[in-house]
């Protein structure tokens, strides 16, 4: 998986397999390599990061998940800050 390939919908799929893996909402998402890739891209890809969560955003208030806890998992617990 490239992150780069995938759309935003794509990328909040997998967000919220992450999400709902580290919450043990759910069994194991994507491996620790797709994690890290896509934490990476989404560290240093503002864009994307703002549209894979627009996306994911309408799942989780679907799902009747907890918002600001996602988005703070998404920004301190999940993406990488992009390196220098």
């Amino acid at each position: 998986m490239r992150p780069a390939d995938l759309t935003a919908v794509e990328i909040a799929d997998q967000l919220h397999a992450a999400y709902q893996e580290d919450r043990r909402l759910a069994p194991p998402g994507p491996d620790v390599e797709e994690r890290l890739a896509l934490a990476d891209y989404l560290g240093c890809h503002e864009a994307a990061r703002v549209e894979a969560w627009e996306a994911w955003q309408t799942v989780l208030e679907l799902e009747g998940h907890d918002i600001e806890d996602a988005e703070y998992w998404l920004d301190v617990e999940f993406a990488l800050p992009c390196p220098e």
